[in-house]
Formats: structure tokens, C-alpha cells, sequence
């Protein structure tokens, strides 16, 4: 795929996606015009597809979206002796790497 860099998108391509996508930040749009080899209509449609995407999985979800893989990990709870999340100690035995030696 072949991206036009940013010097060269034309202000008045950024004008038109401007027009239809208003509250979008020039940046986004200029991204999505380099991805799109200047096709205003395709970069348009792509802008607010992905906005109908987002929104409706903010619909079922009433805060923010956490992915399941951090619940997880949440859930998890946390060992109050230790300041991490993970516990390499728990996950792995003392002589996995070697080091059952060295660490006593």
C-alpha cells in the first residue's frame, strides 16, 4: 500500500472530509486520506463507519471498555505483599531458569 505523506494531501481534499466529519481533529482525517491514496469519499466512509462501530459497543457497555484479558488479570486480585500484578514467583519454579542457586 503506497501512503502519501502528509506535506502533499491537498488542503482542499482536508476541507472536504472537514465538511461531512465535523468534531474530527485534522490530523485523523489527513491519516485517513494518506491511507486511502487521497479518496475523500472512501476516507470519509471509513471515518464514520468506524464511529458507528464504536458507538454501538458503547451502547451496551456504560462506562469504558475494559478488555476481558485485563479483567482477568484484575480478577485475579492482588497480593499485597508484592507491588506487581504478576507473580513470577508463583508462575514459574525457582529452578525453570537456573537461577535455584543464585537466588538462595
Amino acid at each position: 500500500m503506497v501512503t502519501v505523506p502528509a506535506p502533499y494531501v491537498p488542503e482542499e481534499l482536508v476541507s472536504q472530509a472537514q465538511v461531512v466529519l465535523q468534531g474530527k481533529s485534522r490530523n485523523l482525517i489527513i491519516r485517513e486520506l494518506q491511507r486511502t491514496n487521497l479518496d475523500v469519499n472512501l476516507a470519509v466512509n471509513n471515518l464514520l463507519s468506524r464511529d458507528d462501530e464504536e458507538g454501538e459497543e458503547g451502547d451496551d457497555a456504560a462506562d469504558s471498555y475494559v478488555p476481558e484479558d485485563l479483567i482477568s488479570l484484575l480478577d485475579g486480585g492482588f497480593h499485597t505483599d508484592h507491588s506487581v500484578i504478576i507473580d513470577a514467583d508463583a508462575m514459574f519454579s525457582e529452578d525453570m531458569f537456573g537461577y535455584s542457586g543464585i537466588r538462595k
